[in-house]
């Protein structure tokens, strides 16, 4: 309450290979970054998908292209896309991420690397552990201008009772670093 600061983050992610389509994103107060684009079946490895992306930073836009990689640890399930725009031979934007997630034993992961726009690299975390009844997430963001790190837990407490706590550390430009600490809860009454 009272603070002059924004503090909304999005995040856009989908990943689609029946329609071949991936999409990437986050939104911040003083940055915005989509990756956006299309997915394109390779001859030769059948996993293997080239990739026609759009990149958007604020209100600049680079086309890249690259490879997106299909495996199958087991249960786990692994995406990798390295990804570049190049421009007189010389690298002026370059991406790598990596999803893995597991669907019998629900978890996910994404990571998330940018390189050569900015002076320091962006990289963007996210870890998803939903073990019933408690889930827990966690978020990193590193940045030009920002860097922050949350965790999530919420626990189910049955119907829709929920409880949890969001907490963690930003700093935004030169400021100090803020610190993050948030309770919820939500309990389903019935009246008669």
């Amino acid at each position: 309450p009272g603070s002059k600061i924004n503090r909304k983050i999005e995040t856009d992610f989908e990943i689609s290979i029946p329609r071949k389509k991936l999409k990437v994103g986050i939104i911040t107060p003083i940055k915005t970054i989509v990756l956006d684009g299309n997915l394109q079946q390779m001859q030769q490895q059948l996993n293997d998908y080239a990739t026609n992306l759009k990149l958007i930073i604020d209100d600049k836009v680079y086309i890249l292209d690259g490879i997106l990689k299909i495996t199958k640890q087991g249960e786990l399930n692994l995406y990798k896309l390295n990804a570049r725009s190049i421009a007189k031979s010389v690298t002026i934007a370059e991406i790598t991420t990596e999803l893995q997630f597991n669907i019998v034993k629900p978890y996910a992961m994404f990571d998330f690397h940018l390189d050569k726009i900015f002076d320091k690299a962006i990289i963007f975390k996210i870890l998803i552990n939903p073990q019933t009844p408690k889930y827990e997430g966690k978020l990193e963001y590193l940045g030009p201008n920002f860097n922050g790190k949350f965790d999530t837990t919420i626990i189910h407490q049955g119907m829709i009772n929920l409880k949890g706590t969001i907490s963690g550390e930003y700093q935004i430009e030169n400021y100090s670093k803020q610190t993050l600490e948030i309770g919820f809860e939500q309990i389903f009454q019935v009246s008669i």
